[in-house]
């Protein structure tokens, strides 16, 4: 599947605004990295994968998030 343009330009703006540390986010820029995450939830048909990640050599964590906007699922 396509990913719709809208979903690519959303995703990659979260992306970017999330490389500030969050300490340095201002109220408004939290606020708005928290509505693209939102716009994000609400329009992106989601394709969830399920994999395992390795926290420490003897434990690994499932996790899931979406193929599209790379938003993670609990």
């Amino acid at each position: 599947m396509d990913i719709p343009q809208h979903i690519l330009f959303m995703t990659k703006a979260k992306e970017s605004l999330e490389k500030l540390s969050i300490t340095d986010q201002d109220f408004e820029y939290h606020l708005i990295l928290n509505y693209i995450i939102e716009y994000l939830k609400q329009n992106c048909r989601h394709n969830v994968i399920k994999d395992t990640i390795d926290i420490t050599p003897d434990h690994s964590k499932s996790i899931s998030y979406c193929e599209y906007c790379e938003l993670s699922f609990d």
